[in-house]
């Protein structure tokens, strides 16, 4: 009994923050009798409170030797071996604990995480559902729980437990953007759009959360609320960070505000946005504004045959004329949805091109791309567009003449599987990527292009070209919710991957 009252007044100590005499009184504990499982996990806490893991782990193993039945030291034993990296053990442990006490939800939530983070599903789901039967206002396993349903494809359960979780907190903002995303996933858009508008209040310096508002709110149609959502994007806050660590601050200028009547414009972004925005551009210089261009000399060539620019440069930070950058263009520009900026290609390169074209076969000549994007565990709010090669190629075969692959860096036996899908050689022409001049006098020549989302859908929208354009579900927001037209691009046809991310009906369709 004396033991217990030492026991329970050094765990009062512990939780009263002194974990040191709490760690003395453990050491004395064990040092009358070694076989109290409590003084070890006592002792393991405090070791863990202190920092001192690797010590505090053989505790904890000695607590849970010694009394099996003990939930709490399978519990913290669970947690310093997933801590350690023992993922396997950590799970073991968790479970056992949650078993001991079903009531005791953080075991059951633990376990769920381990559960998840394998891609167990099904058990992860149940492990959450434990935990939220012994505490029903747990909202992180109230939300943990809805992501495991949805990938069980079970998604009005899903919905059911985010909104549990909101209702317990409203302000969660990991509540509100998981939610936001999960109905983005059921094309949901301007109820996204809320949820995301309600997170971006409480974490307005998170670009990824803004960038999930303004593609929600753009695939809405709420075009001038999805670019002011666009302005919070993390190369837009770079900009002007840097521009205030010189001493100079950025906003969008106001056309009265301009002196002498001259703007320039820096492309601060990719590629393909920077043509894209730049569809603004020739509004602007007939209105009366002296345009310059600052931005990634890849783009140089061709945007002096434009005529639309007064000076080209990589960098012109040093210049003192008024600058908008290229993202902002539509805050500053009248036009709602204005033609793509109009480009011409090299006509030396053309008539070089066409030569190696003719000797590689005849027409029809179809550009082919298949995968483009970054993937969403690499940038939060990455767009991945892929289309799986075998289907796609297999409905190419009906179109005859010359196939070329203008996929930017194809993987290892891609072209191989392209191949033996068409029932043909593919021409490999990866490499016209690594010169935009070369990429624009390839596509001036096709008859065809098939692909997906990318640079090369830009350049050939700047031609006057069309093509077919496979757009996974959810889609990207320049493409819209639905429909097989784009507003942005005129005579493009938008083939859509199905609600469940079946290709069939879209791949039939070429």
């Amino acid at each position: 009994m004396a033991g217990d009252n030492r026991v329970a007044g050094a765990f009062r100590l512990l939780q009263g923050g002194d974990a040191q005499a709490a760690l003395r009184e453990a050491q004395a504990l064990l040092e009358s009798d070694a076989s109290v499982g409590r003084a070890h996990l006592l002792a393991g806490m405090a070791l863990r409170a202190l920092g001192r893991m690797d010590e505090a782990r053989p505790a904890f193993e000695r607590a849970a030797a010694l009394d099996r039945n003990d939930f709490a030291a399978a519990y913290e034993l669970g947690l310093i071996r997933g801590v350690q990296g023992n993922a396997d053990g950590a799970l073991a442990e968790l479970e056992r604990a949650s078993r001991l006490r079903p009531a005791f939800a953080p075991a059951a939530y633990a376990a769920g995480i381990e559960r998840f983070r394998r891609r167990d599903w099904r058990e992860a789901a149940a492990h959450f559902q434990v935990a939220l039967t012994a505490d029903p206002r747990n909202v992180d396993a109230a939300l943990a729980g809805a992501q495991a349903l949805q990938h069980l494809g079970r998604p009005g359960e899903a919905e059911a437990l985010f909104l549990k979780a909101l209702e317990g907190k409203p302000g969660h903002a990991a509540a509100l953007r998981t939610y936001g995303q999960f109905l983005v996933a059921r094309g949901r858009f301007a109820e996204a759009a809320e949820r995301f508008s309600a997170c971006a209040r409480l974490q307005p310096q998170d670009a990824d959360v803004a960038m999930y508002l303004a593609q929600s709110t753009l695939l809405a149609g709420r075009l001038q609320d999805g670019w002011r959502a666009y302005g919070a994007r993390e190369t837009r806050q770079r900009h002007v960070a840097l521009r205030a660590s010189v001493g100079h601050d950025y906003a969008t200028p106001e056309a009265g505000t301009l002196r002498e009547g001259r703007l320039r414009i820096v492309a601060e972004q990719g590629l393909g946005d920077i043509l894209f925005f730049l569809r603004y551009a020739p509004a602007l210089s007939r209105s009366g504004l002296q345009l310059q261009f600052s931005g990634d000399a890849r783009l140089h060539a061709m945007l002096r045959r434009t005529n639309l620019f007064e000076t080209i440069d990589q960098d012109g930070a040093r210049r003192a004329v008024p600058e908008v950058l290229s993202g902002d263009l539509p805050l500053f520009a009248p036009e709602s949805h204005p033609p793509p900026l109009p480009l011409t290609a090299d006509p030396l390169r053309i008539e070089r091109w066409r030569a190696a074209m003719e000797a590689l076969g005849p027409r029809p000549w179809t550009g082919v791309t298949w995968r483009a994007g970054t993937p969403g565990d690499v940038l939060a709010h990455g767009l991945e567009k892929q289309v799986p090669i075998e289907a796609l190629f297999v409905e190419l075969r009906r179109l005859g003449g010359t196939v070329f692959a203008l996929q930017r860096k194809p993987a290892a036996g891609e072209l191989d599987a392209a191949a033996r899908a068409l029932g043909t050689v593919v021409q490999d022409f990866s490499g016209v990527n690594d010169d935009l001049e070369d990429a624009l006098a390839v596509l001036s020549l096709l008859d065809r292009h098939v692909g997906v989302s990318n640079t090369n859908m830009h350049l050939a929208a700047g031609l006057g070209r069309t093509a077919d354009v496979l757009v996974p579900f959810p889609p990207e927001w320049r493409w819209g919710a639905e429909g097989e037209t784009s507003a942005w691009y005129p005579g493009f046809r938008v083939l859509r991957q199905a609600t469940n991310r079946d290709w069939g009906q879209a791949l039939r369709a070429l």
